[in-house]
Order: C-alpha cells, then sequence, then structure tokens
C-alpha cells in the first residue's frame, strides 16, 4: 500500500497541478485533509495549524510525510525474557 500511495503522491506531483497557482489550492480545506491534520498533529503533539486553503495543508501534510497510516513504524521493542 505504501508503494501506491508514493507512487499517487509522486505522480500528481510530477504532473505540475501543485504550483502556487493552480486554482485547486484556494478551495476551501476537505475533511480527509483535516482529518489527517489532526492524526499529525496528535501523533507528533503539536497544535493544530487550522489551514483555510487545500494547497496549504497539501504543503503541511507533504512535508510530514503524507498520510499517517503509512508512515514507517518503530521496530518493535525486544522482549527481555528472564
Amino acid at each position: 500500500m505504501r508503494t501506491l500511495y508514493e507512487a499517487e503522491v509522486t505522480s500528481f506531483i510530477a504532473s505540475g497541478k501543485t504550483g502556487e497557482k493552480q486554482l485547486w489550492r484556494r478551495d476551501p480545506v476537505s475533511s480527509k485533509q483535516l482529518y489527517l491534520i489532526a492524526q499529525i498533529c496528535r501523533l507528533e503533539g503539536v497544535a493544530n495549524p487550522n489551514f483555510a486553503k487545500k494547497g496549504n495543508a497539501f504543503d503541511w501534510l507533504y512535508a510530514r510525510g503524507g498520510n499517517p497510516r503509512y508512515l514507517n513504524r518503530p521496530a518493535p521493542l525486544p522482549l527481555e525474557l528472564s
């Protein structure tokens, strides 16, 4: 799943449709973006930036690795058996 997600994001960025002048960037933040932002803020222990526009939310999410579902999980701690 992570590979498909990364391919989709990479394709979107390579398409040139992420530029500052793209009209979608001015649209209101989507409910999916709000959810992902809230999840990342919870995981990182940071305040919610409360973006109004989709473009700002996209940039913020992208800078933090995108959907937290696909973030690399830390290795499990070794169990010490006595």
